[in-house]
């Protein structure tokens, strides 16, 4: 009989990393904006979308492996580092992979290919 998951705790997440995934996903939206030329604004659709996607792929990551969240509990900036990277190479998937944000995929590859690769590594 499988395991039943415990599902993701927010508060307790944030409390124990000091990390608050929703402004890092928004973070991470807000600088694809502006390294891809993506025609995204805080608050519109698209950033609202892509912000909710990177939370949720989190959170689903999460559930279904309890011991990737303990990789986010690191002394500094080290957590916080790391689910940057993660949510960076989860956006360029999302662009190109998801059907809801095919429009933008154009943005992701006018520019020079080594600025996307190393955008969805983490750097």
């Amino acid at each position: 009989m499988p395991r039943k998951r415990k599902p993701f705790d927010f508060q307790a997440f944030e409390e124990s990393t000091s990390i608050v995934p929703q402004a890092v996903a928004e973070g991470v939206v807000d600088k694809a904006a502006r390294l891809f030329g993506l025609p995204i604004d805080y608050g519109d659709r698209y950033h609202t979308e892509l912000a909710v996607f990177l939370v949720e792929t989190l959170v689903r990551t999460i559930e279904h492996n309890p011991q990737f969240e303990r990789r986010f509990h690191r002394k500094g900036r080290g957590g916080l580092d790391l689910l940057w990277a993660f949510m960076q190479h989860w956006l360029v998937s999302a662009l190109n992979k998801e059907p809801v944000f095919r429009e933008l995929r154009s943005y992701v590859l006018a520019v020079p290919r080594h600025v996307a690769e190393e955008f969805a590594m983490g750097r």
